[in-house]
Parts: C-alpha cells; structure tokens; sequence
C-alpha cells in the first residue's frame, strides 16, 4: 500500500516546507510561483519527492495538478501550513486496513491556536449532508477510484477564483453520485495552523457570492434548498450582520455567475 502527500503551495524557495510539515512519506509538492519546472529528489534518503514549479494559479488547477502527477495508491491531500504527527502514515495505513470497502478516509485534524473542529468519536458514515462538513486537509483518497470515475477538483471554484471556497464539498459531491463510498474515522493525522486562512476575511458579500456558487456546483438540482438551510443555519452566528434574505439574494447571485462562467467554459 503506497502513499503520497500532495501539497499545494506557493511561491517556495527551498525545500524546508518539507520539513516543517514533519513529513514522513513520499510526495507532490505543486508550487504555484513564477517558474516553470518540474524534478525529483529523495528527502532524508528514503522519501521520494516530486516537485513541480508553475506558473498556473488557483487551489483547484493546484490539486489536479497533483492528482494527474501522482502515482500512489492513496493520496493525502495537503496545505502547507499542515504538520503531520509522527507515524501517520502507519495510523493511516491500519485504518484502511480496518476499513477497506472505503474509496474515501476523512481523518481528524487538530488546530493549534483555536479548535479547529468537533469529531465524533466513533467511526461514520459520511452522506451528502455530513460531507458538506469535511475539508480537503482531512482526506484520504483512492487513487484509482478517482481516475476510474474521472472525477477532478472544480477549477472555477476555489481560492485564487471568484468564488472562493467549496472545492472539496463540491468534489465529495462527484464521489457521493459514483457510489463511491467516505467513512469519517476520529484518528489525528496532522495539527493546522489556524491563523493563515487565504480566503475567509468574515461574513461579507465575497462570502455569500462564493457560497451560492459552490452549492451550484455541487448539486444544480438541490442549490437552492442547500442555500436556504445555510441562510438559516448562518443567522445567528458571530460575525454575520445579514439578515436572510440578503445573505440569499447575494448566493443568488454567485450561483447566477457560477451558472454564467460554466457556460462560457463550455463553448
């Protein structure tokens, strides 16, 4: 069983992010920068490593790009301001092996400066509702159930885009309609950083445009109930001045771009 961590970063001059992830396994390390160049090298003697330079932007193109390089059985996705604990790659392993009728493996993340999130502390199913709550630092994917389904992160959504979350939901989404089967296990793989977030700066009206355009992207049919229940889910929440019917009426809007933006991509 071959495991690869793909990384998504930008603009690395050296190898240490190796190092401060803790990094313990073979991996894909996608730096978006202003070069263009691909090579491989061995960390520490034993792990090997393929480090690609590009020019492209957008977290999405970032994780294809990784998925379309990589060759492992199992691919861990990654951001740089992850550190992984010691062995993680055994406590991953003995967790499919635990589990193994599984495509995909949400595992549990710690934060360092604030919670992070809340996990059950039994093994879980995740269906379309429980994997609007999963992010892609937490997964663990079956490389070759991906491929074979030809499914691949949304390069309209995500951050470097207008719209500028809802990569992972919406890819889990792709997953979910090809039986592909999640299983949330409350085993720590890694701490996070939580003071550096790219895209999340409040409730404001990028937020709810980005929204409504990635519960387009996941589900056209069920758009706007998903985008009614967050509006309400959302009210009462610290930070959030909106009332909810503005909160919609601006997902409105994303989800009217989203639609626009596909259109011209399919001409």
């Amino acid at each position: 069983m071959k495991f690869q961590v793909l990384i998504s970063t930008m603009f690395q001059n050296d190898e240490t992010i190796l190092d401060k992830m803790n990094i313990q396994s073979d991996v894909v390390v996608i730096n978006q920068c202003n070069d263009e160049s691909k090579r491989t090298f061995y960390y520490k003697q034993k792990y090997l490593v393929l480090w690609i330079n590009t020019k492209e932007r957008g977290l999405s193109k970032s994780r294809n790009m990784a998925i379309n390089n990589s060759c492992a059985d199992y691919l861990l996705i990654a951001d740089d301001d992850e550190i992984f604990v010691d062995n993680y790659i055994q406590l991953i392993s003995k967790s499919i092996d635990e589990n193994p009728y599984y495509s995909i493996y949400r595992f549990k993340i710690e934060g360092i400066e604030k919670e992070f999130k809340q996990y059950p502390k039994k093994n879980i199913k995740i269906g379309f509702l429980k994997a609007l709550k999963v992010s892609s630092v937490e997964i663990v994917i079956d490389r070759k159930c991906l491929l074979k389904n030809k499914i691949k992160f949304n390069e309209l959504i995500g951050s470097g885009t207008p719209f500028l979350m809802g990569e992972e939901s919406a890819l889990l989404y792709s997953c979910l309609r090809k039986k592909m089967k999640i299983i949330g296990i409350p085993c720590k793989i890694a701490d996070l950083h939580m003071d550096n977030s790219t895209w999340f700066t409040g409730f404001n009206e990028k937020y709810f445009v980005g929204k409504g355009a990635a519960f387009e992207a996941m589900s056209h049919i069920f758009s706007i109930p998903l985008m009614i229940q967050f509006c309400i889910r959302k009210r009462n929440v610290d930070g959030n001045e909106y009332s909810i019917m503005k909160s919609f009426k601006m997902m409105l809007t994303g989800r009217k771009e989203y639609l626009k933006q596909t259109r011209k991509e399919s001409k």
